[in-house]
């Protein structure tokens, strides 16, 4: 069930790190039951290694049948193994869900940095009133809010701007939607580029996919779209999400 088959006849000594993890599930999983707790199992493995046993654990929770609660600090394993998460902070359960439901639609700031990889990118900004409608400015642009009815807010509030790596784009036009940034690193993951931008003196990160057609480099200008209705706003205070964009921001 879980491999080791071909281990039995070795020394505690003799197993690589992989194997000795192996060795430890199979340990915990020895008496039946109906519930299991896997405290952080693969921290400390290499990639190649984690890889193979979260398939291992997958495959393992089904053929058992039974639950598995499983603690990581790694938000992609929490989203790949997971039916279930929730995630702790400051000693807490802030929210709990379906692994997508709660990372699109997050009630808390913390959510928002805790899942997801790469990290969100979070923008200091004040609430605003234009033309009878709620606005949002930060040090690189402005764009128009949707607040939740049930959160009470007042104009100039303070607040986060959350937005995730994946809803920034690239692209050859520029205008009053699109901002203007300088590559300060690339990321070649082989299927996509994570790239981390200079954008009026702040720093966003961004991703790319690898068949997007042109690579940029270190120092080279870019021009990027940021889809407003991607934006989260969190309470400046409390950092309880309170609403969200509704179209593309303005430089």
């Amino acid at each position: 069930m879980v491999h080791i088959e071909d281990l039995l006849h070795k020394l505690p000594t003799q197993l690589s790190g992989g194997q000795k993890q192996r060795v430890a599930i199979a340990r915990g999983i020895v008496k039946e039951t109906d519930i299991y707790l896997f405290d952080d199992p693969l921290a400390g493995l290499d990639f190649k290694l984690r890889e193979e046993l979260i398939d291992d654990l997958k495959e393992l929770q089904t053929e058992l049948d039974a639950c598995f609660i499983y603690t990581t600090s790694d938000s992609v394993e929490a989203l790949t193994l997971a039916s279930k998460v929730a995630v702790l902070h400051d000693c807490c359960i802030r929210e709990t869900g379906e692994p997508e439901a709660v990372y699109v639609n997050p009630k808390f700031l913390s959510t928002m940095e805790i899942l997801g990889f790469p990290r969100t990118n979070f923008l200091k900004g004040a609430l605003f009133s234009r033309s009878d409608q709620l606005w949002c400015k930060t040090d690189l642009f402005e764009f128009q809010v949707v607040i939740n009815e049930i959160v009470p807010i007042k104009k100039s509030t303070k607040v986060m701007v959350g937005i995730r790596p994946e809803y920034i784009r690239a692209t050859e036009e520029n205008g009053m939607k699109y901002q203007k940034g300088k590559v300060h690193l690339r990321e070649d993951l082989g299927g996509e580029d994570i790239i981390y931008l200079d954008v009026g003196g702040a720093r966003l990160i961004m991703v790319m996919a690898g068949e997007s057609g042109r690579k940029y480099d270190v120092d080279d200008i870019m021009h990027i779209e940021i889809d407003g209705t991607s934006l989260y706003l969190f309470d400046g205070i409390s950092g309880k999400r309170i609403g969200r964009g509704t179209g593309n921001p303005n430089v």
